[in-house]
């Protein structure tokens, strides 16, 4: 018998809600434009519709060299090569009138640029008014951000092939300058893993979205964001794009991202860079922002404006240009790239690659329609752009930068940074007083005295702005914006563990100025005294200091260079045998300073004597020829028992799940580009069954310390101990310190800072965890006797501070590096009442011994956008010296 039941009101239960499926009409790139037909369009070229697919880089070079054999409106202008050899070019697209005049039009930009120049408002007028517009498009900077060129595939045949009224005012009154991919190799990272691996799946979670990062694209070669890179220039392709726009100098600058929610376009977000006019920034944001609204709001799309998108951070490709004078502007589209072809929204609707491709496209046209609409008042204020950064007058604002040569080295690498940047530097050509000059280090103003022969930089230059922008020692930040984020703290605070915290706005680092970044001696001066000064043109090459003679018992390195760090490494890596004093010392009657690098004459074969010459002319150190092992003065000479050999670093650098790709990029340019040291990269897993034997440095970049430690699992880090007990340096940097002190077996007695106790009088921050500092400078403390201080001339230096992980100070190692008591903050954001309580008195490095090696803890990531050296040379000094000074028998006592 079947037993039926009948629940009462079941008869009243809800019916389903229907599910209604909006359909997204496939946008038509050709309806309403009038086009010639002597051109294929790009489908027709590629074998795929728009949004069907993606083009690898080799299929669009090939439509770009159709278009360029075919039409007279576009001229190709290479730009130089990326990394992995692949071709960069600007397009110049414009009338063929204005193509056969480009270098007029070129020369009257910079003319208009030069804010010395004495134009009359008449002659101004006059030459604007026959001036083009200059708008610059700038596309896939994110290899993974794949819309961007095909998007560009498409505006390059609309104004190519296009014909009418419309678009021939464009072209006269226009040139239109297209970087079709500012990232190749990246993008063809990501189109290798999208061809294989797309089907089609909007879902979020589908495998073709879940690209594993050694193939994610959105980095270059050597995984560095090249929208973060343009105040070092580093990178190849940041070179090449940067050169070419400080050689346009364009007006209007629109660089085009993906993916986001809904589309975004200008005005910006909050904060902007207070270098950037801001009146006029605002205006032409605005002016901009609505024409870009019209043409959405045509179309039907969603948008949105003054939102996460900032202009505060001078590296971008929207804030560089706009320190430049340019309108600088991020697009950033919908679908395509790791959202990938179809994409599902919060609401279960799915928007497609093709719609993603047609909002750049539509972006991209009505750019060019506003700029050309606005001309004339843009190419005014573009001149008042430059007029106006040579006007720096009043007490309290920075004038003028007087560079120190107490490391001519670093000081050189950053002056090209400047001169990369179309900055221009001087030298004196006298010695000159300046009142209340300061030092970037802090102390008090005081008339200093600076030699014939110092470089100054003079902010009162046409590109003023954009000198400010790096040198000056903190840059403001709005205030309302940053109340805002102390509020957001306060509601934190109050809330449950549980619930989700309002996120903070900062996009980016609040402090870059490159003094504090490459650690140059350098001060600063609102006086403006008369000087003789004359124009550097280019850093000159550094020679080095060669032996007078052919040593008799050794030659000395003096410590404290990156020259002699390099002829170090390249001396023990070709087999030559180096040593080191823990202590300073005499060698032939003159001093010094421990760390120093000795190489004996009886320990190496007769070519030792050549190839130190070699060395020093390639790497411009300086080498000291010693004759006797004599002790003139003091108890340590070269032939003491302070003086250890060194061994020759054997790197492993680890790679792969669990590793940040930013982190080990860094590192990889430092080793590949910076330093030319060997290295081998195994992937995380591997390290449990690798034979570590033949390394005795292992690093691990800054990562995730879950995924570190499960990919390790307990046979790697048993693996590691054993190595390291064995005299292994083990170098852990910013996120995987937090695996080394959390989940490393207890080999430190560093732990991870955790909540403190609320002070009273402290309650500008409710809160008592310690917060984020987003990328301030600090100032830190040094332990001037370690090996890994060795060649610092300073007791304190500053450290760039982008994290929340602060680690207590260690009892059984050393803290080479901590956090001041006071005088704590040098530039950038900090908390008020909670990162100075939560920081001060910190571990910023350590080296914590165990059995004969080192485990050595960097809180933060050394070469860090190829900007932070602060901590270069110390963990150049873990890599040189951690081998060699072993734990042994104490026998390492400085």
């Amino acid at each position: 018998m079947v037993l039926s039941i009948v629940l009462e009101g079941a008869a009243w239960a809800q019916t389903p809600t229907p599910q209604l499926t909006p359909v997204e009409s496939p946008f038509d790139f050709y309806a309403g434009r009038q086009f010639a037909g002597k051109l294929p369009r790009p489908e027709e070229l590629l074998g795929y519709e728009p949004g069907e697919s993606y083009a690898d880089y080799g299929e669009f070079l090939r439509v770009l060299e159709t278009y360029a054999a075919k039409s007279d409106r576009l001229k190709v202008m290479p730009t130089g090569m990326t990394n992995e050899r692949r071709p960069m070019h600007l397009l110049a697209i414009s009338s063929p009138r204005n193509l056969a005049k480009l270098d007029q039009i070129k020369a009257a930009n910079q003319r208009l640029a030069d804010g010395r120049s004495t134009l009359s408002d008449r002659d101004r007028d006059r030459l604007i008014a026959k001036q083009p517009i200059i708008v610059w498009l700038g596309y896939n900077i994110h290899g993974d951000e794949a819309a961007g060129t095909e998007a560009a595939m498409r505006v390059i045949y609309a104004l190519l092939d296009g014909k009418g009224a419309e678009l021939g005012r464009w072209l006269d009154e226009a040139v239109i300058l297209i970087n079709p991919c500012q990232n190749p190799d990246g993008r063809e990272r990501f189109v290798t893993w999208a061809r294989a691996h797309s089907r089609g799946r909007p879902e979020t979670f589908a495998w073709e979205k879940e690209n594993p990062w050694s193939v994610r694209g959105r980095l270059n070669h050597y995984y560095f964001d090249l929208n973060r890179d343009m105040i070092s220039m580093s990178q190849a392709e940041s070179q090449n794009s940067g050169a070419a726009f400080l050689d346009w100098l364009p007006q209007v600058a629109a660089d085009h991202h993906g993916e986001t929610k809904e589309y975004f376009f200008p005005p910006a977000a909050s904060p902007i860079n207070p270098n950037v006019a801001a009146e006029s920034t605002e205006q032409w944001m605005d002016t901009f922002g609505q024409g870009l609204a019209t043409a959405f709001d045509a179309q039907g799309w969603m948008y949105y404006v003054r939102d996460q998108f900032d202009l505060f951070y001078p590296g971008y490709w929207d804030s560089w240009p706009s320190l430049l004078g340019a309108t600088g502007m991020t697009f950033e589209t919908t679908a395509g790239g790791k959202a990938g072809l179809k994409m599902e929204r919060d609401d279960g609707t799915v928007t497609t690659l093709r719609t993603a491709i047609a909002k750049h496209f539509t972006a991209s046209m009505a750019t060019i329609a506003t700029a050309v609409e606005q001309r004339e008042e843009r190419l005014r204020d573009f001149r008042e752009h430059f007029v106006s950064a040579m006007q720096v007058t009043g007490k309290g604002q920075l004038r003028r930068v007087y560079l120190g040569d107490s490391d001519p080295e670093r000081r050189n690498a950053m002056v090209k940074v400047l001169l990369r940047q179309g900055i221009e530097v001087q030298v004196l050509g006298e010695k000159t007083e300046v009142p209340d000059a300061l030092n970037y280090l802090g102390g008090e103003a005081a008339s200093t005295g600076f030699p014939a022969g110092t470089w100054m930089i003079d902010l009162a230059q046409p590109k003023g702005r954009l000198a400010r922008a790096l040198l000056e020692p903190h840059t403001p930040i709005d205030e309302e914006f940053l109340g805002r984020q102390i509020d957001k703290n306060t509601r934190n605070a109050a809330r449950g563990t549980n619930v989700t915290e309002d996120g903070w706005e900062f996009y980016d680092v609040t402090a870059w100025t490159l003094p504090l970044m490459y650690g140059v001696e350098a001060f600063m001066s609102d006086e403006s005294p008369v000087v003789s000064a004359v124009q550097l043109m280019a850093v000159p090459a550094d020679t080095g200091d060669a032996p007078t003679h052919l040593a008799k018992s050794a030659y000395v390195i003096p410590v404290g260079s990156d020259s002699s760090q390099q002829i170090v490494i390249d001396l023990l890596s070709e087999g030559y045998r180096v040593a080191t004093a823990v202590r300073p010392f005499d060698a032939g009657g003159q001093a010094f300073d421990r760390g120093s690098f000795i190489v004996r004459v009886e320990r190496n074969p007769a070519t030792l004597h050549a190839r130190i010459r070699e060395l020093v002319a390639e790497r411009g150190a300086k080498v000291v020829a010693i004759d006797t092992a004599w002790t003139m003065q003091g108890i340590t000479g070269i032939g003491s028992e302070s003086v250890y050999a060194l061994t020759p670093p054997k790197i492993l650098l680890v790679a792969g799940d669990g590793v940040d790709p930013n982190s080990y990029g860094a590192l990889s340019f430092l080793f590949e580009k910076t330093f030319e040291i060997d290295h081998v990269p195994v992937a995380t897993s591997r390290v449990k069954s690798v034979d570590l034997s033949q390394f005795n440095v292992v690093i691990i970049p800054s990562g995730y310390s879950t995924t570190i430690d499960k990919e390790l699992g307990l046979v790697g880090k048993e693996n590691l101990k054993s190595w390291i007990d064995a005299g292994g340096t083990l170098i852990c940097l910013g996120g995987a310190v937090e695996w080394a002190v959390e989940l490393g077996a207890d080999w430190t007695s560093v732990t991870k800072l955790e909540a403190t106790e609320d002070q009273e009088g402290t309650d500008d921050v409710a809160t008592s965890e310690p917060l984020e500092v987003p990328g301030a400078f600090l100032r830190t403390v040094l332990d001037r006797d370690h090996f890994l201080s060795f060649g610092y001339k300073d007791d304190t230096m500053p450290m760039l501070v982008d994290s929340d992980l602060f680690l207590t100070a260690s009892a059984t190692g050393t803290n080479v590096l901590t956090f001041a008591e006071e005088g704590l903050w040098m530039s950038g954001v900090v908390w008020p009442g909670n990162t100075e309580r939560s920081v001060a008195g910190t571990a910023a490095v350590v080296d914590e011994p165990l059995g004969d090696g080192h485990l050595v803890l960097f809180h933060d990531e050394p070469g860090f956008r190829a900007l932070w050296y602060g901590t270069v040379r110390m963990f150049l000094n873990a890599i040189i010296y951690g081998p060699g000074l072993r734990n042994e028998n104490g026998s390492y006592q400085p």
